[in-house]
């Protein structure tokens, strides 16, 4: 069973925000479990993020 890691934690592994950590949960492209009132993301969904990339693009990317 994988282990499972905080908002604060994975934003950290993955060299981004919080916030965009839970955008990405929201847009389902990182998969989340809620526990109680905590939100953890299993490490595998990590790796699988590090490995694709986020599909993430700053504001000013997008303006380009």
């Amino acid at each position: 069973m994988d282990r499972l890691i905080g908002i604060a934690d994975t934003a950290r592994q993955l060299g981004v925000s919080p916030d965009t950590v839970r955008r990405l949960i929201r847009r389902r492209m990182l998969h989340a479990v809620h526990v109680s009132r905590r939100i953890l993301i299993p490490e595998s969904e990590i790796a699988k993020v590090c490995q694709h990339g986020c599909g993430q693009t700053s504001r000013k990317s997008e303006a380009n």
